[in-house]
């Protein structure tokens, strides 16, 4: 074979080689965009969009649900120990859905998806930060008590009925800090973080329209005035069955008693005025002579 020959038959040979290792390439590349489903290669691109599409209930697709799965996102992390559960590219402390379930925190009674209920989680919100130390304890965004929060831990027991309001797993006669704002007892104004001064109980409102009870016309927002009403607290009891038709906590039968005027208030003669005399005036006795 000629010189030339073997030179053009070894640059064929090198251009075919080159294509083949060309074509490897772009084999490598492209599963990644056909996952996504998209032309791009990016792969924040590739994961935004599967993110924008995963299912809710089982974000990681591995046929557990979220509710269960020890590892929401499936990134080989345990949920407890994972500063991102859900895998949505923000971290557990500034996440307002932190398992992914698309239940808001402060309504999840399992914040961060480890399987442990609210009310026995050391680490509420997955954080890494314990319950007693953490301003923040459910992750809903906003710091313990500041926002008139009736539930501060999110253990589904209101904390007016909570025997440990911050979760810390102190109870609240023993707690320095009950609400778990890090203000000490002693020091806070609030000590249980309902949003009123220590003292100071917020007057029932049934219906939340901002009217308190005692002054709203319908109590239970129905459309249908108290006095009409036959359920007026909206509580499905009707009235008549009701032993506190108005909600307010006190029993009808004791308002009624302070309500109503005493049968002996009305004045009545004094018994200690003498009664009229009705003696007759006579002669005197006659005296026997000797």
């Amino acid at each position: 074979m000629l010189p030339s020959t073997k030179r053009r038959f070894a640059e064929v040979s090198l251009r075919s080689r080159l294509a083949r290792a060309a074509a490897v390439t772009v084999f490598v590349v492209a599963p990644a965009a056909l996952v996504a489903g998209t032309s791009s290669t990016s792969l924040a691109a590739s994961h935004a969009a599967h993110s924008s599409h995963r299912n809710k209930n089982d974000i990681d697709g591995d046929g557990i649900p979220n509710k269960i799965d020890r590892d929401v996102d499936g990134d080989g992390i345990l949920n407890g120990a994972d500063n991102d559960v859900d895998g949505d590219g923000i971290s557990n402390g500034a996440d307002s859905d932190v398992d992914g379930d698309r239940v808001a925190n402060g309504k999840d009674s399992d914040v961060d998806g480890d399987g442990l209920h609210n009310g026995s989680d050391p680490d509420v919100d997955g954080d890494g930060v314990a319950n007693g130390a953490d301003r923040d304890i459910d992750g809903d965004g906003a710091p313990n008590g500041s926002n008139g929060e009736k539930d501060i831990d999110g253990d589904g027991i209101k904390d007016g009925k909570d025997s440990d309001v911050d979760g810390d797993g102190i109870a609240n006669g023993a707690d320095r800090d009950v609400n778990g704002d890090g203000v000490a007892n002693g020091s806070d104004r609030d000590v249980d973080g309902d949003g009123l001064p220590n003292g100071v109980k917020k007057e029932k409102d049934i219906d939340g329209d901002g009217i308190p009870n005692s002054v709203d016309s319908d109590e239970d927002g129905d459309g249908v005035a108290n006095g009409v009403d036959d359920d007026t607290d909206g509580d499905g009891a009707s009235n008549s069955h009701d032993k506190d038709d108005d909600g307010n906590g006190v029993d009808d039968e004791r308002e009624h008693h302070h309500s109503t005027p005493s049968s002996t208030s009305s004045p009545t003669p004094s018994s200690s005025t003498p009664a009229p005399s009705t003696t007759v005036a006579g002669p005197a006795p006659l005296r026997t002579l000797r």
